[in-house]
């Protein structure tokens, strides 16, 4: 009897830890099935975009779950997803950080990973190194939105002739095949069952379990996207697999409920010139220094857009409004660092400028598209060559752009000087997401072109950077792919050294 006491009073203390570690699965065990299928509607109202419906469906079974459990963690990880989407961003951010010790490794880091995005908006909303009194301020007056002047446009680099050649080509072969099954058909051969599977081939809980194309891309980023829309307009059948519940990587957007109604934000950068001429207007013209409307046009798809030339910096030295062009940031320089320490800042800037005029003119005599980083660059650059090599300096244009700081702009130089490195820095993530030392020199040269010209304006996608991401789903669909959401890849087969499907 006193062991049977000891023993139930160990049950008692073992489950009281299990409560409080998170980790009980009583309630777990005995309603399974409820939560599965509870599940399964959440993936199926999200698909639909009913997000009221998915959070509800899954916050009537966490009275059974448990943070710390694999099962509860599918749950609170969907549900805080679906708040995410829902605008409740602080209930999504306490959720995930109760899953970071899940003690699943795909949900713990699953968690880490999208609450690291919180991480860095906090971080780039607040400054707590000056105070406001130290912050020099002006009022921001923005100009009336105008359109944008008009641009030159290459598209040598897109092989039309080919791209049609292989489009009738698949044709032909669809109409082949067709006739091959009705023969098969009426001859009572049911022909390789394998020939005739679906681009992708879903189970009832919304996981992709089979299908069968020419290509998988991993990721529905802006750079995903592109190069399955263009392996689409080859005529290549393309399958885009996307780990989150929302397309578009760094480039898609959040809502924020306010007492006036929902706000939406881009989740990464958004500093967009070039992809709002119109396409008539850059073909008759010849050249465009933006590889993402190279993309669009090559698919036929646009992206309506608003245009600015100014727009708010909030920085440590000082609040302004900087407007694109080469004389208005010299002002800025010199409002920031008054004096002699101005005017050092302007000289750097231009000193900067003249190295970067050449590189700036090389790299619109270069088609984006043809720049890459194998062997079959040598095919890619061999008929622009001739052109290129007016042109110094021209091979630094594939090298990151940190070189050319660290030859022409100090790094231990003054105020003035350390903000111009910072500045480009910034516009290095904002275009591309990474910094100076993660960012090709090309990229930065077509800024140079793009941005420091007289008139110049930048875009903004109406919509926020989903526009972008819409009208290139729009031009994956187009040409028969297909992007599926909440499908996370674990695995690349591989078979004789070729990647043969993903798991």
């Amino acid at each position: 009897e006193e062991q049977e006491a000891q023993s139930a009073a160990t049950m008692r203390r073992l489950m009281e830890y299990r409560k409080k570690a998170g980790v009980d699965r009583t309630l777990e065990r005995a309603h399974e099935d409820e939560i599965n299928e509870a599940l399964v509607l959440h993936t199926q109202y999200m698909r639909n975009i009913a997000i009221t419906r998915a959070v509800e469906v899954l916050e009537n079974v966490t009275q059974y779950t448990n943070y710390g459990t694999m099962l509860g963690g599918k749950v609170y990880l969907n549900l805080a997803l679906a708040y995410e989407a829902q605008g409740e961003r602080m209930k999504a951010k306490t959720t995930y950080t109760k899953l970071l010790n899940n003690g699943d490794q795909f949900i713990s880091s699953k968690a880490r990973e999208l609450l690291f995005g919180f991480e860095a908006m906090e971080f780039m909303k607040t400054n707590a190194t000056f105070s406001k009194e130290e912050r020099k301020t002006m009022n921001f007056q923005l100009p009336d939105f105008t359109r944008g002047t008009k641009k030159k446009y290459d598209m040598t680099f897109f092989d039309k002739e080919a791209a049609d050649y292989r489009a009738r080509m698949k044709s032909a072969d669809k109409r082949i095949a067709a006739k091959t099954a009705q023969f098969a058909s009426t001859s009572g051969d049911d022909g390789d069952a394998a020939d005739r599977r679906d681009l992708v081939e879903m189970s009832e809980d919304g996981k992709v379990v089979g299908g069968e194309c020419d290509v998988v891309v991993i990721g529905s980023g802006v750079a995903g996207l592109s190069c399955a829309a263009l392996l689409g307009r080859y005529g290549y059948k393309v399958l885009v697999l996307e780990s989150h519940n929302h397309a578009g990587g760094a480039a898609h957007c959040f809502e924020i409920k306010g007492a006036a109604g929902m706000y939406k934000f881009d989740s990464g950068p958004s500093l967009f010139s070039g992809i709002s001429t119109d396409p008539d207007e850059m073909k008759s013209n010849g050249q465009c220094v933006n590889p993402l409307k190279q993309v669009l046009d090559a698919v036929g798809e646009t992206v309506p857009c608003v245009n600015y030339d100014t727009w708010g910096v909030c920085l440590p030295e000082g609040d302004f409004a900087a407007t694109v062009g080469s004389e208005p940031f010299q002002s800025d320089l010199r409002m920031l660092f008054p004096g002699e320490e101005g005017e050092k800042a302007v000289a750097e800037w231009r000193k900067l400028q003249a190295y970067m005029t050449p590189l700036a003119a090389a790299s619109v005599a270069l088609p984006p598209a043809a720049i890459r980083f194998d062997i079959g660059l040598v095919a890619t650059l061999f008929k622009y060559l001739p052109q290129m090599l007016k042109y110094p300096n021209v091979g630094q244009l594939l090298g990151p752009y940190v070189n050319i700081l660290d030859k022409v702009v100090p790094e231990n130089g003054e105020r003035g000087t350390k903000f111009i490195r910072n500045w480009l820095d910034m516009l290095c993530f904002l275009l591309s997401g990474l910094p100076a030392n993660g960012t090709i020199t090309a990229e930065v040269a077509f800024m140079f072109a793009e941005w420091y010209r007289p008139g110049v304006k930048l875009d903004y996608p109406k919509g926020g950077s989903e526009g972008i991401v819409d009208a290139l789903i729009r031009g994956v669909e187009k040409y028969g792919g297909k992007v599926v959401l909440g499908q996370h890849v674990e695995q690349i087969m591989v078979e004789g050294g070729e990647a043969t499907g993903v798991r």
